[in-house]
This record gives C-alpha cells, structure tokens and sequence, in this order.
C-alpha cells in the first residue's frame, strides 16, 4: 500500500516542471515571443507586465505592494495591468488611477495574453527590459512581498539577476545561529 503511495507521489509530482516559476513558456533572458497577441508589449520601454484578477483580494493586495514599492522609480518607463476581468476591480481602480508612472490596462477576458505569455499563477509580475528580453518574475502572493519587489526592481535597474530572497534569510539565519553557538 505504502509503495503505491510513494509512485503515485512521485509520477503526480513529476508532472510539474520544477523549474516553473509563473510562466510556462518563457524563462528569464528569453525574449517575449513575436505574436500579434503581444506585440502590444514591444514599446522599446523598460516595462513591468502585471498579469492579475482585479476582483480578487489578494491579487487587489499584490498590486498595492507593487505600486508602494514603486515609489519615484525612474528605472520603469510603463506597466501594463493586464487583467482577466473586463473592467478594473474597485480597489485596483483607486490605486491605478493614483499612479504617476505611464500606465496602460489591458482588459484579457478571453485569456489570449495569458495563454500567450504561459502564464501559471495569478497575480504573475513581468520585469521585462528594452529590447523585450524577460528580466524576471514574480509570481503569487506571498508574506515577504516587499522585500522580493525591492529586490527584483534593484536587480533590474542595475541589469543583474535577482537574488533569492528566501535563501537569503536562511543563509543569514543560519550564520547568525552559528554566531551564537561560537559565542
């Protein structure tokens, strides 16, 4: 019993890519495919793609972070909210309406972009560079938000891999932990 258990584990388990971080076709330093669905995205910008569900509380969070984070941020020249309802959740609007930075909604009811870009989780963040090379991604709501936009944003102002921000904490607690065992 426990056997069938165990392959029926591992075969379900290997069915998920373990590389797959949010999009299913595209990884980073992969340029966004040319298809008349997404050209819309070739501006010559530095652009972040935020792909969400305006409706639903946590993506209507994930945005906010996102927009808090932003700040004055002169390294992003446009972000496309791009989203699965026809018309903009209401506390997405207020937050969308506020924004500075040069802005364009993309309403995807019919998920052409979404099948398009491969996306796999909903809210799925975009970091893609001039020539529409795909920098990074962030993808799902999690708790430590802040510090993987904070980040991803340094990360592709300076034209560098992101670093993992949960490795890193584990890598600090760790040190730290052996610090006070040497003590």
């Amino acid at each position: 019993m426990r056997l069938k258990l165990l392959v029926f584990l591992l075969l379900f388990l290997a069915a998920f890519p373990s590389w797959a971080q949010g999009l299913r076709n595209l990884k980073p330093g992969d340029k966004l495919p040319d298809t008349p669905v997404l050209n819309v995205f070739k501006s010559g910008e530095q652009k972040l793609i935020l792909y969400m569900n305006s409706n639903r509380d946590k993506n209507a969070a994930f945005f906010k972070e996102l927009v808090s984070n932003l700040g004055a941020s002169k390294d992003i020249d446009k972000l496309y909210l791009v989203d699965t309802q026809p018309e903009r959740g209401a506390e997405v609007e207020e937050v969308y309406s506020s924004l500075s930075l040069a802005r364009d909604y993309l309403p995807d009811p019919e998920r052409k972009i979404y099948g398009e870009l491969g996306i796999i989780v909903l809210p799925t963040l975009i970091f893609v560079d001039k020539d529409n090379i795909l920098h990074s991604i962030v993808a799902g709501s999690r708790s430590n938000l802040n510090l993987v936009f904070q980040s991803h944003l340094e990360a592709f102002a300076q034209g560098e891999p992101p670093e993992d921000v949960a490795q890193k904490a584990a890598n600090q607690k760790n040190e730290n932990a052996r610090d006070r065992r040497h003590e």
